[in-house]
């Protein structure tokens, strides 16, 4: 099963394994995928692993994983 998010940037999927009995997410991260928009508009080429690309990485999967929720502003 992937999750993703998209921005005007980038393409970030994280792959877990998917449990048919239960219908449920597993817990272990099984692969990642990074795809730059900018430089690669049809998703060519994963940039997951690129070391100079790690913190995009980590930015994007907190974002993910705090869902919309956590992209709303503030409030006072």
């Amino acid at each position: 099963m992937g999750d993703d998010i998209k921005n005007q940037g980038y393409h970030y999927v994280e792959w877990y394994p998917w449990d048919n009995e239960t219908k449920q997410k597993g817990d272990e991260l099984k692969a990642v995928e990074l795809y730059d928009h900018q430089m690669d508009k049809i998703e060519t080429r994963n940039i997951a692993d690129v070391p100079e690309m790690k913190e995009v990485a980590q930015r994007l999967s907190l974002q993910l994983w705090k869902g919309w929720k956590g992209a709303l502003p503030p409030t006072p």
